[in-house]
């Protein structure tokens, strides 16, 4: 479906929808049947919307680490450290897809501190998860003198596992009962606003700790972390601090609006909410980061429709997998 047809199809449920924005390059996969690079403004009070148009996928994203050279140079020194290298980060993801007793992510239930009520466990919870080596090349130095450098990044592209399947489950049954979004989202609701705000947390913190076994499994150590603060009471659980964290298939309330109105992206990136900007179509084609021409990748982009200034410059760098990309279908 074309972005032309996929706006035709949603000017049918206009009374549906505040209003949608038809990104480009927008269609509905083949695969999932899911709208991609499509937003959607909703009325809080809308009923009858469809479940079907909303991804179970929940907030997921990419976090990427940037590193040194002197942290790359050990592990592409000859094909046998690759090899080495490679079959480390392979043996420390987990997969939900290779095990079926694996289950990835926090689960949706928290204590009066929206921690967690158990242990979990990080690694992949959908076919598109990577984690994985990544180059570019990119221009630095001052005006009139800069130069080509090699730059690489450690990227993780994941979701929240069992707690953004849970939320999906009560979303949909609930949209099913006929309930609008503000009746969903209201606290005490179900799913409610807690759980909204704790699976919008789960995929970032699955893509923290799995960076954080990455970076172990290569014997890379420099590398800033925070504890977990959400982790259950007695845990020693870190995060990595990614340089860029981007989320999609995000919701949220928009505070700027006489009447209650909710943002669904589908598929895109919700730049207001997220670390710098980066897109993908295919993990093994590699990722597009965006940043300044300075090369300051914490971004925030609010574009025309969010009624900000559009006054940065911003350049693509291309971002392509070496040969240690611990991806789903190298790795099985």
């Amino acid at each position: 479906m074309t972005p032309t047809t996929l706006f035709a199809d949603w000017v049918k449920k206009t009374s549906q929808v505040h209003s949608v924005k038809v990104l480009p390059g927008a269609h509905r996969s083949q695969e999932s049947g899911m709208n991609k690079s499509v937003a959607l403004r909703i009325d809080g009070d809308k009923t009858e919307l469809l479940p079907s148009d909303f991804s179970p996928n929940w907030f997921s994203g990419v976090s990427i680490l940037k590193l040194t050279e002197e942290d790359v140079a050990p592990l592409l020194r000859n094909d046998e450290t690759r090899t080495r290298a490679l079959a480390a980060l392979v043996a420390a993801i987990p997969s939900e897809m290779a095990d079926a007793d694996v289950e990835v992510g926090p689960l949706l239930e928290h204590d009066d501190e929206m921690r967690d009520t158990a242990a979990w466990q990080f690694g992949f919870d959908a076919p598109s998860c990577c984690v994985g080596l990544y180059s570019a090349v990119q221009q630095c130095g001052s005006e009139g003198i800069e130069r080509r450098h090699n730059v690489y990044y450690l990227v993780c592209k994941a979701g929240g596992g069992v707690a953004a399947q849970t939320f999906h489950s009560r979303f949909c049954a609930g949209l099913a009962d006929g309930k609008s979004l503000d009746e969903l989202m209201r606290k005490g609701g179900n799913p409610g606003l807690d759980a909204l705000r704790r699976v919008s947390e789960s995929a970032r913190r699955n893509r923290g700790r799995m960076l954080v076994a990455a970076v172990k499994a290569l014997g890379i150590y420099a590398v800033d972390t925070i504890g977990d603060s959400a982790s259950v009471r007695g845990s020693n659980d870190r995060l990595a601090i990614p340089s860029v964290d981007v989320s999609m298939n995000t919701l949220r309330k928009l505070e700027d609006e006489r009447t209650s109105v909710w943002q669904y992206t589908c598929g895109c990136v919700d730049a207001s909410i997220s670390q710098g900007l980066v897109c993908a179509s295919n993990p093994s084609e590699g990722f597009v980061l965006f940043t300044t021409q300075s090369g300051d990748m914490n971004i925030k982009l609010r574009n025309g429709s969010l009624r900000a200034k559009r006054d940065i410059m911003l350049l693509c760098v291309f971002i392509t997998p070496l040969e240690m990309l611990a991806h789903l279908r190298r790795r099985y």
